[in-house]
């Protein structure tokens, strides 16, 4: 995954800071959720438009700020030119959770500022400390809303199970869009049909295969729809010197972009396993 990280040093209480980055940040139409089994800042929610992320995390005596924004199911840093809509107005928000983070408060002690004391039992956690050594709660910071637990990606399951059940959300929401994207084209193919019969077997084909991409989350359904996409192009291109398809090329394309760059969360889970 490439994002921008970068380690602060912790000079206010993690209740005080993060309150105030929490303030800031939903006051600028940031939702604070789960996503991926991370607890993150989101803003936006995808339709082919990239959501932005900023993450806090405390360890230690140390800050660390992550940023990305979510580009078909990947994660891509500050720099470059994708998303670069998204990513300018992401940097100014990075530098002023930065600067609330660098707030100093004279009152905090750097020597105990990792000391935590267990929600349940009240036995000392030391310093970095995430379970409490005499009954294993886990820590938790007052003021911080706990993440919930990780999704789970059981050991050997399939591509296939991966995408009906594990994909994330970013990918389920952009592959509807382009779904509904692909109906809508039928149905413009399906008005042409009333002028030339034989178009309703290019109806029939896509229809297939776009059902087969949204419904079942084939990455094999979006491959053939843009192989066959290429192939209409380039027939209309020779037989008739005319240059249409753009709308399918363009949808089919990102669909199986879609596919391969979500597939990666996949691979790495199998590497793992």
């Amino acid at each position: 995954m490439a994002r921008y990280v970068k380690d602060l040093p912790m000079v206010a209480a993690r209740t005080v800071s993060f309150q105030r980055v929490r303030q800031y940040l939903t006051g600028e139409k940031f939702e604070y959720k789960l996503r991926d089994g991370e607890q993150v800042f989101q803003r936006g929610k995808g339709f082919w438009l990239a959501p932005s992320f900023i993450k806090v995390t405390y360890r230690g005596t140390q800050i660390r700020v992550e940023a990305w924004v979510d580009v078909a199911g990947g994660d891509q840093d500050l720099e470059g030119v994708v998303a670069v809509a998204a990513k300018k107005p992401l940097k100014k928000h990075v530098a002023q959770v930065e600067a609330i983070l660098s707030q100093v408060d004279p009152a905090f002690d750097p020597e105990t500022a990792s000391v935590q004391c267990c929600p349940k039992c009240g036995a000392t956690i030391g310093a970095g400390g995430n379970f409490c050594p005499m009954c294993g709660t886990p820590a938790v910071v007052t003021g911080e809303t706990p993440a919930p637990a990780a999704q789970t990606i059981p050991e050997g399951i399939t591509r296939q199970e991966f995408f009906k059940q594990y994909a994330g959300e970013s990918f389920y929401m952009n592959l509807k869009v382009t779904a509904i994207c692909c109906y809508v084209l039928c149905g413009i193919l399906g008005l042409t049909a009333l002028l030339n019969p034989f178009a309703l077997v290019d109806v029939a084909i896509y229809l297939g295969l776009t059902l087969g991409m949204h419904l079942g989350k084939s990455k094999g359904c979006a491959i053939g729809m843009l192989v066959y996409s290429i192939l209409g192009f380039v027939v209309n291109l020779v037989a008739a010197g005319t240059v249409g398809g753009w709308g399918w090329l363009a949808v089919s394309g990102y669909a199986v972009f879609l596919f391969c760059n979500t597939e990666k969360r996949y691979k790495g889970q199998n590497r793992n396993t």
